[in-house]
């Protein structure tokens, strides 16, 4: 299959641009329910946003096939076009409404990530293809790259580490996470692990680290950081782990002290 990353890219932009608005005007109407507790919840706005890029997408690619996270969170392989769909990464946030929320998409061809898009609704769109990696804010496109920096000490941390399951198995993961406090300037919770991400590719932080995540929660961030020049790192039972958007636990970073920092938080081995 001969599928264009930049044609791919376009697409996503697009889409994840017609959706935002309705989720702009939704957020904070939390008409919700739980799935696995009060800590992971999902509106109706996650259920019918994915269905609408699910309906897009296969309207364009009709033989592709989509790993979502509220229609089909598993697939029996990966062969051919895929894409990866978390309708909106952040649905606390976006229940509550606070605006720190994000439309994730990625495509993979034959398990191998070609374009992604992470769209904050009324903020600004990261993407990335065979290119390089971009911001649009107010409808400017522009190229982005990781900080220069090398050192934890000049710039933030984002993570989402550790989650409240993480904690009632490893009670020790605070302890670690107290690295991350005194190595970094700062450390940011932000909700989101797509727009964790994209703060890393464009500069804005120099390392994002978290563990227990799915797919459609990295994919798309983890190929505009290595576009824009930064190491995605993953990890599965404490071991570097491939396809590295497929596993549970990532350390994104711009350079590697900083990158060393999360895989020591995290506990894992490089």
């Amino acid at each position: 299959m001969t599928i264009d990353s930049r044609q791919i890219r376009h697409l996503l932009l697009d889409l994840t641009a017609s959706l935002a608005p309705d989720l702009v005007k939704a957020a904070g109407a939390d008409p919700r329910a739980e799935k696995s507790s009060f800590h992971d919840i999902v509106t109706v706005h996650d259920e019918a946003t994915e269905q609408k890029i699910r309906q897009r997408l296969l309207e364009h690619y009709p033989r592709s096939q989509v790993l979502g996270e509220e229609g089909s969170p598993q697939l029996a392989d990966l062969a051919g076009l895929v894409w990866v769909v978390d309708p909106i990464d952040g649905t606390s946030n976006f229940a509550a409404g606070w605006p720190h929320f994000a439309i994730s998409i990625a495509a993979a061809l034959d398990g191998e990530l070609i374009a992604g898009v992470v769209c904050q609704p009324g903020g600004p769109t990261w993407s990335a293809d065979e290119t390089g990696a971009y911001v649009t804010r107010g409808g400017e496109e522009c190229p982005i790259s990781v900080s220069a920096k090398t050192d934890s000490s000049e710039g933030l941390a984002v993570t989402e580490f550790p989650s409240v399951r993480v904690l009632e198995e490893d009670p020790a993961a605070l302890q670690r996470w107290a690295l991350a406090a005194t190595s970094f300037r700062s450390v940011r919770r932000s909700g989101s692990i797509a727009l964790d991400l994209c703060y890393v590719a464009e500069g804005m932080a120099l390392a994002a680290f978290s563990s227990g995540i799915h797919p459609w929660d990295v994919a798309a961030g983890a190929l505009i950081v290595t576009r824009a020049g930064g190491g995605y790192a993953a990890f599965n039972g404490g071991k570097a782990a491939e396809p590295a958007w497929l596993a549970p636990d990532f350390v994104a970073s711009c350079a590697e002290q900083p990158a060393e920092i999360g895989r020591r938080v995290l506990g894992v081995e490089d």
